[in-house]
C-alpha cells in the first residue's frame, strides 16, 4: 500500500508537470501569433511613413512650380522649364494640355489651381498621419498581448521549477540546449530598465509652440549603448550558444524567472509612455490650420518626423523581439533542466 501511495504521489506530480509543460507551450504559442500580428501593423506602418515623406516632396515640387509661375510668363516657350504638362497632370486633369493654354489661364490661374492641389496634397498627409498614430496603438495593444502571455508563461515556468529537485549541479547529468547565456539577458534586462526610467524624458514628441514646430527623438535620452544593448535595429539578437542546463541550481532560475517578468512589466510600461509622447499628434495637425503654415512648419519638419516615428517603432520592436528571446531560451533552459 505504501508503495502504491508512492506511485500515485509520484504520477500526481508528473502529471502536473505535464499540465505546466502544456501551460507554458500554450502562452508562448499566443505570444508569438501576437507578435506576428503586431510585424503586420508595423508593415503598415512604415508604408504610411514612406507615403507621408512622399507626399512632402510632392508639395515641394508643387512650390516650386509657383515660384516659376511668379518669374516666368506662362508660354509656350517657357512650358519647357516649369514642364507642367508632364508634371502636374497626375494631380489635376485641369492643368494638362500646353495646347490649351489661352489669353483666359494665365500665372494667376494657374498657380491658384496648384494651391489647391497643395491643399488637397496636405489634406491627405494629415489623414495618414492621423491613421499612423491609429495604427501605433494597435500595434501596442498587440505587444501588450504578446508581453501578458510572455508573463503568463513566465509564472507556469516559475511553477515547474519548483518541481525541479534541490541536486546539486554536479550531480545533474550533462544537458546541452541551445540559449541565451545569463549573462546577455541580464544585460539586457537592464537595458530595458535603462530605456523604461528615460523615454518618459521626451515628452510629447511633436510640440507646436510660437508658430514652430519641435520634433523630439529617442536620441535625445538614449545613448547609442543603451539601444544596442536591447537589440535596437538588430536582427537575430540576442546570439544563442551551447548551453549546458545541468549548471543552473533551483535558485538561479528562480531569480531569473523573476527578473524577466519584471522585464515584461517595464516593456509595457514603455509602450505605454512611447503611446504618450504621440497621443497629441492629431492635435497638433489640427492646429496648422493653413496651407501657409503647413508649409513652413511641417513639410519642412516632415522628414525629422518620419525619422522620429520610425525609431519609435524600431523601438517598440526591438524590445519586446530582444526580451522574447531571451524569454524562449529561459524556457528552454528551464523545461531540460526540469527533465534532467
Amino acid at each position: 500500500m505504501h508503495n502504491l501511495k508512492g506511485l500515485e504521489k509520484l504520477n500526481s506530480k508528473f502529471y502536473t508537470m505535464q499540465e505546466t509543460v502544456v501551460d507554458i507551450e500554450v502562452k508562448t504559442s499566443d505570444a508569438d501569433e501576437a507578435i506576428e500580428e503586431a510585424q503586420t501593423v508595423s508593415s503598415e506602418i512604415v508604408e504610411d511613413l514612406d507615403t507621408v515623406e512622399g507626399a512632402s516632396d510632392e508639395i515641394e515640387t508643387l512650390r516650386l512650380y509657383q515660384k516659376h509661375l511668379k518669374e516666368y510668363p506662362l508660354t509656350k516657350a517657357s512650358y519647357s522649364l516649369i514642364n507642367l504638362n508632364n508634371s502636374l497632370s497626375k494631380y489635376s486633369p485641369q492643368l494638362v494640355a500646353v495646347e490649351s493654354f489661352n489669353a483666359s489661364i494665365t500665372n494667376d490661374v494657374v498657380s491658384a489651381g496648384i494651391e489647391g492641389i497643395v491643399s488637397n496634397v496636405i489634406e491627405k498627409i494629415k489623414g495618414i498621419v492621423k491613421g499612423i498614430v491609429a495604427k501605433f496603438k494597435s500595434l501596442m495593444d498587440k505587444v501588450k498581448l504578446a508581453i501578458g502571455n510572455w508573463e503568463s508563461a513566465l509564472e507556469a515556468a516559475g511553477r515547474l521549477i519548483q518541481t525541479i529537485p534541490d541536486t546539486p549541479s554536479a550531480e545533474t547529468g550533462s544537458v546541452t540546449v541551445n540559449g541565451v547565456d545569463f549573462k546577455q539577458c541580464n544585460q539586457i534586462i537592464s537595458g530595458i530598465e535603462s530605456v523604461n526610467s528615460k523615454i518618459k524624458n521626451i515628452g510629447d514628441i511633436i510640440v507646436f509652440k510660437d508658430n514652430n514646430l519641435t520634433i523630439k527623438s529617442i536620441y535625445d535620452v538614449l545613448d547609442k549603448q543603451t539601444l544596442d544593448i536591447v537589440g535596437f535595429n538588430k536582427s537575430n539578437y540576442p546570439t544563442e550558444t551551447k548551453i549546458d542546463v545541468a549548471k543552473f541550481t533551483k535558485q538561479e532560475l528562480s531569480s531569473m524567472c523573476d527578473k524577466l517578468i519584471k522585464s515584461c512589466q517595464n516593456i509595457d510600461k514603455i509602450d505605454n509612455l512611447i503611446w504618450n509622447t504621440m497621443v497629441n499628434i492629431p492635435a497638433v495637425l489640427d492646429a496648422l490650420d493653413s496651407p501657409g503654415i503647413f508649409d513652413r512648419v511641417f513639410n519642412t519638419a516632415s522628414n525629422q518626423l518620419h525619422r522620429s516615428l520610425n525609431d519609435l517603432l524600431i523601438l517598440v520592436n526591438s524590445t519586446a523581439a530582444t526580451l522574447a528571446t531571451c524569454n524562449k531560451s529561459f524556457i528552454r533552459i528551464v523545461k531540460a533542466r526540469a527533465k534532467a
